[in-house]
């Protein structure tokens, strides 16, 4: 579809054209926990209701402030999570509101020495539910790191936003190296809203 078929469709959610008032309140309403009928109903200061999802080649998001009259949507050709974070981005924009940008405003320079020592291939846990006790591999290319999720979940590239915390770019999680008691790298943390501990295997 496309950004303008989208916000037409956007539109004709607020008159009772295409669904009556009731069927849309049932719509809007949380019946498992943050979900409603196709929608997933937002927490916050603001009533929202989105829809987004990704698949290969393709992410898309659908936010609406119901009682705002705004609505963001954002479309990309990339099978990338990062991108769906530029809606709330968006979002705080218009309203005004504070934002935390995940990729820094001025790149952070990392020395090739230390990011050697991050180097090397670290195992999950089974409580890791995107595939328990995957084993990934972090590699030096150039200036950065790349991270190799096993089992095909694809290569990405890590953007620094500090000397031991990069940015996942495939999937927007935050990477987090530490020190093991002899002083070298001895775990990564992955973080998708919840932490999730890898052991360094080599």
């Amino acid at each position: 579809s496309t950004v303008d078929d989208l916000y037409k469709w956007d539109r004709a959610l607020y008159g009772e054209k295409l669904l009556n008032n009731a069927t849309r309140q049932k719509m809007f309403t949380e019946h498992v926990e943050g979900v409603g009928y196709g929608w997933f109903i937002r927490k916050g200061k603001r009533r929202l209701v989105a829809s987004s999802g990704r698949s290969p080649g393709f992410s898309a998001n659908l936010d609406r402030f119901l009682d705002d009259d705004v609505c963001v949507i954002v479309l990309s050709n990339l099978y990338t999570s990062i991108t769906q974070s530029m809606a709330p981005d968006l979002a705080a924009i218009f309203f005004g509101e504070e934002r935390k940008p995940l990729i820094p405003p001025a790149p952070v320079s990392v020395s090739k020495t230390l990011l050697d020592t991050y180097a090397g291939r670290y195992q999950f846990g089974e409580d890791f539910v995107f595939n328990p006790r995957m084993v990934a591999e972090v590699k030096r290319e150039g200036d950065g790191l790349v991270l190799i999720s096993g089992g095909g979940g694809g290569t990405s590239y890590l953007i620094a936003q500090a000397e031991n915390r990069f940015l996942d770019r495939l999937y927007g999680g935050i990477v987090t190296f530490s020190s093991g008691e002899n002083g070298k790298i001895a775990r990564m943390n992955w973080n998708f809203g919840r932490d999730y501990k890898a052991n360094r295997i080599d």
